[in-house]
């Protein structure tokens, strides 16, 4: 595959073509530099599980003028996985390392702002210590090497099922080998089977490596039918373990037709200029099953008490 020569990302609009980009840091990707408001895997799951409007409103093009742009806020976890991150793929925000304790004191406080308001990440000494403990042991188990393409960018164009073209990009990770895609996730639970396998239905992550598939098969269509999606995890705290899973076709079908989905509510939104809330109009509440039994039990209980009651009186 081809990689785009070095491109200066100017503002959003730059004249980008869809294809492979090494040198699109992590700021102006999410920017969206696209010639075009673009679908990324997280705004496909917005579209999908929220609604078109908690899609604009979050989007970085899209949002509406008057309100105030959105802040970029870090809790620790999302910190320490984006500084493991960093060590392990070499690409990525720089990192300053604060030596202080806590981020209890108000001296701490302003150097983290002031690290966080030029685009770099900051974490305190000890946690820096721990995230380098936490990048050699996944380095032991993905086994990059100097050439192997990290945070690689892909723009294409896809289309809904009415034709309409859509500019889509994605921010891959790594790719070990060309038909091989691999996401790295850290976590501050024990791994197991179990656990991965509710992070990756919770949290939408076949979504997102379908997601990935299909820019990689857009770009490169002899490499369709051949790639693979991995998942790899790695525990934040000891004994620091990994744990690599691999998404079959058929975990990955599902996925694949709600994508669709995305992609054509996104390009009808797009004509239409109409980006709707959960829902344009009134509708029932359809209550579950197990909650009607419940009130049912509950119901008939209370009666056979007062029936009850009564009797003894």
């Amino acid at each position: 595959m081809q990689f785009a020569a070095p491109v200066q990302i100017v503002a959003s609009g730059a004249d980008l073509k869809p294809g492979f980009y090494i040198d699109i840091n992590e700021r102006d990707y999410h920017a969206d530099p696209c010639p075009l408001p673009s679908l990324s895997a997280s705004g496909a799951k917005t579209l999908l599980f929220r609604s078109p409007k908690a899609f604009a409103w979050k989007h970085p093009r899209l949002r509406p003028a008057h309100l105030p742009p959105v802040e970029e806020t870090w809790s620790d976890q999302a910190v320490f996985g984006t500084v493991v991150h960093k060590l392990v793929l070499g690409r990525g925000k720089d990192v300053v390392e604060v030596d202080a304790k806590d981020w209890k004191t108000n001296a701490a406080k302003i150097e983290r702002a002031d690290i966080t308001a030029v685009g770099k990440v900051a974490i305190l000494k000890d946690k820096l210590v721990q995230a380098k403990t936490v990048a050699h042991e996944l380095r032991q188990t993905v086994g990059y090497g100097p050439d192997t393409p990290t945070e690689v960018v892909l723009i294409w164009i896809d289309h809904a099922t009415d034709g309409t073209p859509v500019w889509c990009r994605a921010m891959l990770d790594a790719l070990p080998e060309p038909t091989l895609i691999e996401d790295i996730k850290v976590t501050g639970a024990e791994l197991s089977d179990e656990f991965v396998a509710r992070q990756i239905d919770g949290m939408g992550y076949d979504i997102s490596m379908a997601w990935y598939r299909r820019g990689l098969s857009k770009l490169a269509p002899d490499l369709a039918g051949r790639i693979k999606v991995r998942l790899t995890f790695v525990e934040r705290n000891e004994t620091y373990d990994t744990l690599s899973r691999t998404l079959t076709d058929g975990e990955l079908h599902e996925p694949d037709v709600l994508l669709q989905i995305a992609i054509d509510r996104f390009a009808a939104c797009m004509t239409d200029g109409h980006w709707p809330g959960v829902s344009a109009s009134p509708k029932p509440v359809a209550i579950p099953n197990w909650k009607k039994r419940a009130l049912l039990d509950a119901a008939l209980s209370e009666e056979l008490d007062t029936i009850m009651n009564g009797a003894d009186q």
